[in-house]
C-alpha cells in the first residue's frame, strides 16, 4: 500500500471582474472576508471609484 502525499495549491495573482457594483456581496460572499477589516482608498485603479485593501487582497 502506497501512502498519498497532499496537493497543496497557492494563487499568486487572479483578476476577475463581476457585473454587479454590489460591494458587500463580492467581499463578504465572494472573497469570504469582512468588510470592516479592509482599508477603504478614495481613488481606484482604471477610473474606480474606490479601492479595499486588506495585506495584498485588492478590490477596486
Amino acid at each position: 500500500m502506497t501512502k498519498k502525499q497532499e496537493l497543496t495549491t497557492m494563487i499568486d495573482y487572479l483578476h476577475m471582474s463581476f457585473k454587479t457594483h454590489d460591494l458587500d456581496l463580492i467581499i463578504e460572499k465572494v472573497l469570504h472576508i469582512k468588510k470592516k477589516y479592509m482599508l477603504e482608498k478614495e481613488t481606484g485603479r482604471s477610473g474606480n471609484v474606490d479601492t479595499f485593501e486588506l495585506d495584498m487582497i485588492k478590490y477596486t
